[in-house]
């Protein structure tokens, strides 16, 4: 499958300019159409990152747009078979995390994270299951008209969110 005929909607977040792909891919075949785009699976590193994320999508055109309901892979993975080291996909050792209390669980099955949505935990799991993705830092030329633009932390919604 081509880059353009996956669902691509794309907006700015935190000066980090963020991709949603809304055909479910593995977490190995999402990372690699995030390279291909010049970018990685988004890393949620931080607390500021993750309560923004979940404050802009909270009622947002391009939540409704993306279905931001339904899980989506992040960048945590683990680096080994055993599960005992987890990085984000740029190979930053995790120095933050906002797990679910229950995760991570079995390490050495479930290597791959994601989130169920922007307000909630991060979870564990097999990373050949499949869900939506996001990409962050991608090329510009790599996403449709973008439904969302920043302009020095202010949030524009397009009228038409039609892509």
């Amino acid at each position: 499958m081509t880059a353009n005929q996956d669902t691509i909607i794309s907006g700015c977040l935190c000066l980090s300019q963020l991709a949603f792909y809304g055909e479910q891919r593995t977490w190995n075949e999402a990372y690699s159409i995030c390279v291909q785009h010049g970018g990685l699976l988004v890393s949620v590193n931080s607390s500021e990152m993750y309560d923004m994320m979940g404050d802009f999508s909270k009622g947002s055109p391009w939540k409704t747009a993306t279905g931001i309901n339904e899980p989506v892979w992040i960048g945590i993975h683990a680096t080994d078979s055993q599960g005992q080291s987890l990085e984000w996909a740029d190979c930053v050792p995790t120095t933050w995390t906002q797990w679910h209390p229950s995760e991570p669980k079995s390490p050495d099955i479930y290597q791959c994270a994601y989130l169920k949505s922007f307000t909630t935990n991060m979870w564990m799991d097999i990373c050949s299951e499949t869900k939506n993705f996001i990409c962050e830092n991608i090329d510009s030329g790599a996403c449709s008209s973008p439904l969302v633009s920043c302009y020095e932390g202010e949030h524009s919604f397009p009228s038409n969110n039609s892509n």
